[in-house]
């Protein structure tokens, strides 16, 4: 039984409004910590080219504060934060839309529940991180691809790849954006955006890798998080304990997502077990030490919790 529109629109306001309370109130709430910091174009006496190419990951971040500081004027806490937790919030709106577009209004829903309400994208949304921003862009990216599958005009093509790419230069993990892209466009289309937006991103990490910026800070610091190496001993379990402490969430989480996984069949679903597998796969059997870099996997989860909690709905009404 599908939404009806009035419904939809007064239901996603809400998850919308709350959404932005959460991400938005009281952004001052500490001092920055370590990762903030490095985001910060602090020391003037070297130039912008420099400090943006002489980086672990592309530019993203570093402009977004750099502007927020320009607008500012200064470096005050809940102004650096604020263009990312706006980024939070739309990436919330940005889910829903991807989701409605390839699995209907009610999954949608439930989805961006799930997602909206989780506490990695919480808390990306409330630091001056890269997180929010190839996230944004990712799915910008893919709605735009699926856009332009339907109506067939270049100017989404491009717009798309743009996005691509500009989820490329705010962190690597924009590449597991590939997959959905993968499933919802041809194989055409497919290599059109993905070589489009790799030669768009190309103008920043070929000059980075040709004058040795990659290898000095981004190989290395690489290298040690596949081995683990001079990082404490990493348990994806209890960082999404720490990042989600309310059980009730987790569990009822974990539940649905079983059930989706298990009980649903959709067109999508080939979509769903590679965007879980390939992340899953690499932060938990290649690389020691992923961090938070785990939320990459909980994208699709949320996407199966959704399907499960329509197929109980359903069930229910049946």
């Amino acid at each position: 039984m599908a939404v009806k529109k009035n419904s939809e629109i007064i239901i996603l306001s809400l998850i919308l409004l709350l959404s932005g309370f959460i991400r938005l109130y009281q952004l001052g709430f500490s001092h920055y910590y370590g990762d903030e910091i490095k985001t910060l174009y602090l020391r003037k006496d070297v130039s912008a080219f420099n400090f943006l190419m002489d980086q672990r990951k592309g530019p993203g971040q570093f402009m977004v504060s750099w502007m927020a500081e320009k607008v500012n004027g200064g470096y005050r806490e809940s102004a650096i934060r604020f263009p990312y937790a706006i980024a939070g919030t739309l990436l919330v709106l940005m889910f829903y839309i991807f989701v409605r577009q390839n699995f209907g209004v009610n999954t949608a829903l439930f989805s961006v529940i799930f997602f909206s309400l989780n506490g990695f994208y919480i808390a990306f949304s409330r630091t001056a991180q890269y997180q929010v921003l190839y996230l944004l862009f990712g799915f910008l990216c893919l709605i735009l691809a699926k856009i332009y599958m339907d109506k067939k005009k270049l100017p989404l093509l491009i717009a798309s790849a743009a996005c691509l790419s500009l989820a490329l230069l705010s962190h690597y993990d924009g590449l597991f954006f590939l997959i959905p892209l993968f499933f919802i466009t041809d194989r055409k289309n497919f290599l059109k955006i993905t070589f489009l937006g790799l030669i768009i991103s190309a103008f920043f990490y070929i000059p980075n890798i040709y004058l040795g910026f990659f290898e000095t800070n981004t190989f290395g610091y690489i290298s040690k998080r596949l081995a683990g190496e001079n990082y404490l001993k990493n348990n994806s379990l209890y960082t999404i304990s720490v990042y989600n402490p309310l059980y009730i969430y987790s569990l009822t989480f974990l539940a649905f997502s079983v059930i989706g996984l298990i009980k649903t069949k959709v067109r999508y679903n080939d979509l769903l077990f590679a965007w879980f597998l390939v992340p899953f796969a690499t932060f938990q059997l290649l690389i020691l030490n992923p961090g938070t870099h785990i939320h990459n996997y909980l994208i699709p989860l949320s996407i199966f919790a959704g399907l499960g909690a329509e197929y109980l709905l359903n069930l229910f009404i049946k």
